[in-house]
């Protein structure tokens, strides 16, 4: 057998990512079940998982060459650094600090998602209009990347370190991605660019140093992918356990990180199911094949649901009816895209609003927006698109501006990579098919795909053409760039596609140093008396546990006041009583 590409760092990183994984799927097990017990999350927790985790990886990795302090050291550096970078940044957005951060902190200070209201955990000066609000969906959708963030946030201190899992889970998958690909490319070169960018996509790069969750939905969606791929994949020389592994982690917190991630692990769930019982089938072995996969995909989906999935879909079934309230079933339910979406939108088919915001120009395009959606020629760009990628969940052509010419010819690609394909294993060349066959109707057909963000897999595409056109780079003799322009062009579009959006954590370094010299001004001016606080984006709640842990003296007040501006313009504060000019 051939050496593996990057040798012992390949295998180093992914013995990291192992750990990092299955460290991570214990942090969110762990609190899960000790909620039956009635004991909250607490920052012991996280060492606790992580030596259970250690303990299992040293009897997994026993033996294996290399495997030592070094894989320690370069896991501890790769927390450090998550960490140290999450707490650096502060979440600006949105949705990170109304429901997000707030129910991040709600955890920290004793919430139980059992109970059927988070607001009983907040102290009273939390307790405004914004936190009730909020509570609605605290209180229903699906936490395991809450609990997850809080846990991580316990243990580390300060509330913005829970954003650290979406680091660690880029890492993680990379590693486990770089190991796969070693087995069918050989050169390091072509081995890094496609797992890098399969990895830094549009989504997961602007919501990195967010509470946003969509990202790292993809990175395990992408996870599950590669696991189930890795488990037919003959010659794959993975021990299978982790295999298993990655799926298990996928599929439990693809479940519970976001209602819609049920939905979208599910769906390829049963379509590789179906590429099992079809080959299986073929062989004769249909009957022993079904019985294994069916246990597999059941007991995984069991454990997601009713064990850690608990608290959000049985509790909502038990309380409302519908395991999916307040998205779906039961009254009081809401149409969360009926707000979002731009107005032109309003009675077209999903498959109409899907393709124009695909080939449309790149904007935050809201139902509030005078303007409306506009198509464009794939490949043109505008600075104004540009621009655009600064925002977290940009909207119409929110995965780039690029972005329609690099599905078109990733299209194009994949269905004359695939016809290659089953000329030679044909199970592994039908479940890319499935894979790519569903991942396209998911976004013509499912509500809501035409948000970006709610349809990072369609980046499914592009991973697919870059791993094709590298392969055939070097069948073709390697680094031959003057016969493959074509490739190289497309390689640049997908890259600087990417780079655009570092407009976002660039942005979010910024406004982050902003935020810590108001937040310091707020604390040395709150050593005076207690400030008057008020936030005119009212359910951006998540601010005040910051306001906490500096140690600032506020009081919340729901009126208008007039003071001095803080944390970009989301809060407004004053020393005087009743919060008067200063």
């Amino acid at each position: 057998m051939k050496s593996i590409p990057g040798g012992q760092f390949v295998q180093r990183l992914f013995r990291v990512s192992v750990f990092l994984i299955l460290w991570m799927l214990l942090g969110l097990v762990v609190p899960s079940v000790l909620f039956f017990a009635n004991v909250t999350v607490g920052g012991w927790m996280l060492p606790v998982s992580a030596a259970a985790a250690g303990f299992i990886c040293a009897r997994w990795f026993r033996g294996e060459e290399g495997a030592g302090w070094k894989d320690i050291a370069l896991c501890i550096v790769i927390v450090a650094a998550a960490v140290f970078l999450s707490r650096l940044f502060y979440n600006i957005h949105w949705d990170g600090n109304t429901y997000h951060k707030t129910a991040v902190g709600l955890l920290l200070d004793g919430w139980n998602p059992l109970t059927p209201d988070c607001t009983a955990a907040a102290d009273t000066v939390k307790l405004t209009e914004g936190l009730r609000y909020n509570a609605r969906w605290i209180d229903h959708y699906a936490n395991g990347g809450w609990v997850l963030s809080a846990v991580t946030a316990a243990f580390f201190g300060g509330i913005e370190a829970g954003k650290a899992v979406s680091l660690l889970a880029a890492v993680a998958v990379t590693g486990v991605l770089l190991r796969y690909l070693s087995i069918r490319l050989r050169h390091r070169g072509f081995l890094a660019l496609v797992t890098v960018l399969a990895v830094l996509t549009p989504v997961t790069v602007s919501q990195m140093e967010s509470f946003y969750i969509d990202g790292n939905l993809y990175l395990y969606l992408l996870l599950s992918v590669l696991a189930m791929l890795m488990l037919s994949d003959r010659r794959c020389a993975i021990n299978r356990r982790y295999s298993l592994l990655f799926l298990f982690s996928g599929i439990v917190y693809c479940v519970n990180i976001k209602f819609t991630g049920m939905v979208y692990i599910g769906i390829f769930c049963i379509g590789f199911y179906v590429c099992w019982l079809v080959a299986a089938f073929r062989k004769g072995e249909f009957f022993p094949v079904f019985r294994k996969a069916t246990l597999l995909f059941a007991g995984m989906a069991a454990f997601a649901v009713f064990v850690t999935g608990y608290s959000s879909y049985v509790c909502n079934y038990l309380e409302t009816g519908s395991p999916l309230y307040p998205l779906a079933g039961g009254e009081g339910t809401v149409d969360i895209m009926a707000y979002s979406e731009p107005n032109t939108f309003s009675g077209k088919s999903n498959p109409e609003k899907s393709l124009i915001s695909l080939f449309g120009k790149t904007e935050n395009v809201t139902n509030t927006s005078k303007n409306a959606p506009v198509l464009k020629v794939p490949f043109t760009v505008s600075l104004s698109e540009v621009k655009a990628c600064m925002y977290t969940d940009t909207r119409v052509g929110g995965l780039g501006p690029w972005f329609s010419g690099i599905f078109l010819v990733s299209a194009g690609i994949c269905v004359w990579g695939l016809k290659k394909a089953f000329a030679g294993e044909k199970l592994l060349a039908a479940e890319w098919s499935v894979t790519l066959a569903l991942s396209a109707l998911m976004y013509l057909f499912l509500p809501g795909s035409w948000w970006a963000r709610y349809s990072a897999y369609l980046y499914f595409f592009v991973t697919t053409a870059m791993f094709f056109l590298a392969v055939k780079m070097e069948e073709d003799g390697g680094m031959q760039w003057r016969r493959a322009t074509g490739t190289v062009l497309f390689f640049a579009a997908v890259t600087a596609n990417v780079c655009c959006f570092l407009l976002s954590p660039a942005a979010g370094a910024y406004r982050s140093v902003q935020i810590r010299q108001d937040l310091q001004k707020m604390r040395a001016a709150s050593e005076e008396g207690t400030l008057t606080v008020w936030c005119p984006t009212a359910q951006m709640t998540g601010i005040f546990w910051n306001l906490d842990e500096w140690g600032i003296d506020y009081a919340v007040t729901e009126e208008k006041i007039e003071g001095e501006k803080a944390y970009g313009g989301k809060l407004v504060w004053s020393r005087e009583p009743g919060g008067k000019s200063l």
